[in-house]
């Protein structure tokens, strides 16, 4: 288990083509011990910190996306700004 680090690899599930039949399922199953272990993890974690962190992250990728939105508006290639 990657405890939320980014690098577990997630099984290819064919999600598109479950979707598309209708057979995509609400839920997957782990082992209990996964399930325990995650569980923990989550557990151990600070939920009001963790969605103050997001929502500051939130609020700062929005402003980027405005500030980008109005330079596009402008005609400014944030690339050729550079140099």
């Amino acid at each position: 288990m990657a405890a939320g680090d980014n690098s577990y690899k997630v099984p290819h599930m064919k999600k598109e083509a479950l979707k598309k039949s209708g057979k995509l399922p609400e839920s997957v199953m782990c082992s209990e011990d996964v399930f325990e272990t995650g569980h923990g993890l989550l557990a151990d974690q600070d939920m009001a910190l963790v969605t103050r962190e997001l929502s500051l992250q939130t609020a700062t990728d929005l402003e980027m996306s405005d500030i980008l939105t109005a330079l596009e508006k402008v005609g400014i290639d944030v690339d050729d700004a550079d140099e």
